[in-house]
Formats: structure tokens, sequence, C-alpha cells
């Protein structure tokens, strides 16, 4: 598996904030209410970002050749949820982002001004869970042992298979 590139979180960042951009421009031309930027959603990000993170720690045990109850198996599947996460949390942070430009575009009402700050602090929470899945699925990451340059990790002494 391949570490997810910052190319790919890029794009998902701008896609989900672009997307979402113009589908709230197109329903404020028709009168529809402004977009939500919920608590639930930040307290979700919090908590997954959380429990990762604990994961990862494990994996990081694992990987170095410490005491943990992690399996590889377990690992394994850490660092897809770390991939995952990563990509999940550049799209809600262009979400974030999206209301925060809109909000601040229209004229300010305390309802608006409490969904912008909820907006921003979303932001920064999907920052924060993007930069925690990096990093944890840089722990998840095994070198190949010494004297092994084959990137496609093959056995250069074994049989091909053509």
């Amino acid at each position: 598996m391949k570490r997810t590139s910052w190319m790919s979180i890029l794009l998902g960042f701008l896609g989900a904030l672009l997307f979402s951009y113009g589908l709230f421009a197109a329903a404020h031309g028709v009168g529809a209410p402004t977009p939500p930027a919920t608590w639930l959603t930040h307290g979700f990000m919090i908590v997954i970002t959380a429990i990762l993170y604990y994961q990862g720690r494990g994996v990081r045990r694992l990987v170095d050749g410490e005491e943990t109850s992690m399996t590889p198996l377990q690992a394994a599947r850490v660092a897809m949820a770390a991939k995952t996460a990563a990509l999940v949390g550049a799209l809600l942070t262009g979400y974030f982002a999206a209301v925060a430009l809109f909000l601040a575009g229209l004229p300010p009402a305390p309802v608006r001004t409490e969904t912008l700050v909820s907006a921003v602090i979303g932001i920064g929470v999907g920052a924060v869970m993007v930069g925690v899945s990096v990093m944890v699925e840089g722990w998840c990451r095994i070198d190949p042992p010494d004297g092994e340059d084959d990137p496609g990790g093959r056995d250069p002494a074994a049989p091909s298979a053509a």
C-alpha cells in the first residue's frame, strides 16, 4: 500500500471546497437556509482522531519490536483507517472552509456568527485529523530488510511467473 499523497489530500480539500461553495451559492439563490456546521461533526472527528492515534501507537510499538497486543492484521487495518481518515479529514476541512467563506460574505447575524465560529473550529479539527492520520500512516510503514532494493517486494532469486 502506498502512503496517502499530499496531492490527494489537497485535491480532496479543494474539490470539497469548490463543490460545497457552489452548492451553497446556488441554494442561497433560491432562499435555502445557511449551510450547517454542526458541533456533532467536530465531536465525531475528535473521537476518530483520538482512536486512530491510540491504535497507531500500538502499531508503532509493533513495528519497533516492543511488547504490544497489536497483531499484523490489526496493524494493516489501522493503516487503512489512517488512509481513509486522511482523505475524509481533507473533505470535511474543505466543507468547513466553504461554509466559513460563504458565511463571511453574508451580512452578519447572530446565528450566522455562531455557525461561522463552528466552521472555523471545524477547519482546525479537520486539519488536526489529517495531520494525525498522515503521522499514523507513517508509523505503519515497514522498511524492507537491508539488501533488498526491489521496490515490488519480490525476491529477485524467486522464479518468474512468466
